[in-house]
């Protein structure tokens, strides 16, 4: 400042989300075939403070606050097919641009990605269950908007899952039912070409199946997760399941 160099300290916060409301509608055409539609509204909005604060008191300290508020829509549709050993499902999204309103700057009209779904689930024997899951979200679309306001870039991409559920495991001389279940999922910014590797674990044990009234007694979850982030290629453009 005025050829001398003041030291100072910089602090920022965000406070705020976006919220997706849905109202969904079913009909049953069969024994095995569900079919669903879906209106999406997205509402929500963020407080951000920034604040310079010198060493020396001499200097008055800079405070800037801005508020975004988020407005937008979405409509999805989905089916679900069930057969005797095996069940299908499949859904798809469709979003419109999500209107952003700064206290302090312009409107920004942002595409947000359309999604699409595929998932399956087989029994192969009795009280065993095998599932699978592939989402595909496409974020490229909004690339040039975020990238023009300094922000990240953004490619499309692809998460899958797999998991088992096995209802009666031999457990400490209990039988309880035992879950596992693995998701790779890509990053949104190709910064790196980062993904994330997560693995869940989860039991349940119920003391008795007897109830008091209409409670049920209770049940023992354990549970837990981990999270790997790694640096891979980007992901197939098809997935098998």
């Amino acid at each position: 400042i005025r050829g001398d160099t003041e030291p100072f300290t910089d602090a920022g916060r965000s406070i705020g989300g976006v919220s997706d409301m849905a109202l969904g509608v079913g009909y049953r055409v069969n024994e095995n075939v569900f079919l669903g539609v879906g209106l999406h509204y997205y509402l929500g909005s963020t407080r951000l403070t920034a604040q310079r604060v010198f060493d020396n008191t001499a200097y008055t300290d800079i405070l800037e606050q801005s508020a975004t508020d988020f407005r937008g829509g979405g409509v999805a549709a989905g089916i679900t097919v069930n057969r005797r050993k095996l069940d299908f499902a499949a859904s798809g999204r469709l979003n419109s641009r999500l209107r952003s309103a700064n206290s302090t700057g312009p409107v920004v009209h942002t595409p947000l990605p359309a999604q699409l779904a595929f998932g399956v689930r087989l029994q192969p024997v009795p009280g065993v269950f095998l599932a699978g899951h592939a989402q595909w979200d496409g974020w490229s679309r909004a690339n040039a908007d975020l990238t023009a306001g300094g922000g990240e870039q953004a490619r499309d991409v692809w998460a899958l899952s797999v998991g088992a559920d096995v209802q009666r495991v031999m457990l400490i001389k209990f039988n309880t039912p035992l879950r596992l279940g693995y998701r790779w999922r890509q990053q949104r910014a190709p910064i790196g070409k980062a993904s994330t590797h997560n693995f869940y674990s989860a039991t349940a044990r119920m003391f008795s199946r007897t109830t008091v009234g209409a409670t049920p007694c209770p049940t023992i979850s354990l549970a837990s997760r981990t999270s790997i982030p790694t640096r891979s290629s980007p992901g197939p453009l098809f997935m098998l399941i």
